[in-house]
């Protein structure tokens, strides 16, 4: 079953999709027309925003599915699926979940539903700040059909290429039908586009339509996104204290909606909103909080543009803090010779692919890169899971690249998990040198890990443990080498 854009209607009445709905999950169809129930109502409830219902009626389908041994409906249905998990939080399920759906969707040759779903993995990629992975996604939902905007207008938001953003969205919002509904998407993102170009005349506009549709179809997600940007634009405009109401409004919708990537962005202008009024731990507060949710969805920009705002917050010193982190150290294993063998010109140009390369893994894992120097990293990740894995994928990312040109230059890695003071965008104390030394005794190609890490981990592949001692540390330390090849 797949549920066409062309055939969505907003006259169709909720209640009686509802009573259609309880009919399907009660178990009084067949398969086949219980999917096209569901098909109907999640397109229905997607195009009215009402995204409460269309998750509580997926939750309610998933275990009708579990009762009958039925995998779940295939095609645009699994993109509405993938949409709700991504709002959630769920990027890594969500963009799985849409992949699979271009994979049905090519099977039975349903061209018009593909674009839809390489639109969802397009936004995924943006949220998590892979601009050239959503941008190729975009291109590739254009390829089959489906409008690629707003979302590449975002991206090149995201790009610093404010030109070319207020264009697209411009060319979208030009494009649509009579159905208010389909503005309010492109409008949104007019209204982001337009603060950060710092057009406030046409965010106000943009606001005053979007609260116009929302008088219309008072969904939840509505209200919560036209108050987002009616918050955004007074505080913009100074006006910090109405702006916070519209903003503390915001944030209880997309608490309700459990949509936590949105939440965080409204905690964001809540942070500037207090600073400005001088209350500085109201906005450590919120942007604290920010900065977290951004690191654990692995939303690395914007977890980065948090940090960077605590570090403003708090003063040049910063307000001390303990977090419990995985600290990865990165090194190039004999580089000064490898100068000298190349040349500086080469050595520059390889220096950068590898620093590219690096930080293109990092962002895939939710890595944020604390200090590069020469021709290290020092990492820090969310949980040791992803520390490990990113490690990993360094590793065979350069195996990868020699076998294909002949050369990659040899990297080591040490990762080690425990507690650290982060004072703004840095990590300080004896733990952080207990990583950098444990990197220090890796040879060539090889990911050594502290039994802290493993501790966390649990299955990885690793050879026999050691007892080293580390300069500084009257304690052994317990360390062994992951075996990382295939």
């Amino acid at each position: 079953c797949c549920w066409s854009r062309r055939n969505r209607t907003v006259t169709a009445p909720v209640a009686l999709t509802d009573q259609a709905m309880i009919l399907a999950v009660g178990g009084e169809m067949d398969p086949i027309p219980t999917g096209q129930v569901y098909c109907s109502m999640i397109g229905l409830c997607f195009h009215r925003g009402d995204i409460q219902r269309a998750a509580e009626w997926t939750e309610a389908t998933t275990r009708w599915c579990e009762r009958y041994e039925i995998t779940g409906f295939p095609g645009v249905c699994r993109v509405h699926r993938a949409e709700i998990m991504r709002i959630r939080g769920a990027w890594r399920d969500a963009e799985e979940e849409a992949r699979i759906a271009s994979e049905e969707l090519l099977k039975f040759n349903l061209v018009f539903g593909m674009g839809d779903a390489f639109y969802e993995i397009g936004e995924i990629k943006r949220r998590k700040g892979d601009f050239a992975g959503a941008e190729e996604a975009f291109a590739r939902a254009h390829e089959y059909g489906r409008n690629p905007e707003p979302g590449l207008s975002l991206v090149r938001l995201g790009q610093g290429n404010l030109e070319a953003a207020i264009a697209g969205v411009r060319r979208a919002l030009a494009e649509t039908n009579d159905d208010r509904l389909t503005r309010f998407k492109p409008l949104l993102a007019q209204a982001e586009i337009g603060i950060v170009s710092g057009d406030l005349d046409t965010v106000a506009k943009a606001s005053a339509e979007l609260d116009e549709i929302v008088e219309q179809v008072p969904t939840p997600y509505l209200r919560a996104s036209a108050a987002s940007i009616r918050g955004a634009l007074r505080v913009a405009k100074g006006d910090d204290e109405t702006g916070i109401g519209d903003l503390r409004v915001a944030l209880h919708g997309w608490q309700q909606l459990d949509a936590p990537y949105e939440a965080a962005e409204v905690r964001m202008w809540l942070g500037r909103a207090y600073e400005a009024q001088g209350d500085k731990d109201g906005a450590l507060l919120e942007v604290r909080v920010a900065r977290d949710t951004f690191e654990r969805l692995g939303a690395v920009r914007a977890a980065a543009a948090a940090a960077e705002a605590l570090n403003r917050i708090a003063g040049s010193t910063g307000l001390p803090e303990r977090v419990k982190r995985a600290f990865m150290f990165t090194d190039i294993v004999k580089s000064t010779d490898l100068v000298s063998a190349i040349g500086d010109e080469a050595w520059e140009d390889l220096l950068s692919w590898h620093d590219h390369m690096l930080r293109t893994v990092f962002d895939s894992h939710s890595g944020e890169v604390v200090h590069h120097t020469g021709d290290g990293f020092f990492v820090a990740f969310g949980d040791a899971a992803a520390a490990l894995a990113c490690a990993v994928a360094i590793q065979r990312a350069l195996v990868d690249h020699r076998k294909e040109t002949g050369f990659a230059p040899v990297v080591r890695i040490g990762v080690h998990a425990a507690e650290a003071t982060r004072r703004g965008q840095d990590y300080g104390g004896g733990e952080v040198h207990k990583a950098a030394r444990i990197a220090a005794l890796a040879e060539g190609w090889e990911i050594l890990v502290s039994e802290a890490i493993l501790t966390e981990t649990g299955d990885a592949r690793v050879g026999d443990f050691r007892e080293v001692r580390l300069k500084g540390f009257a304690e052994p330390v317990r360390v062994a080498p992951v075996l990382w090849r295939d």
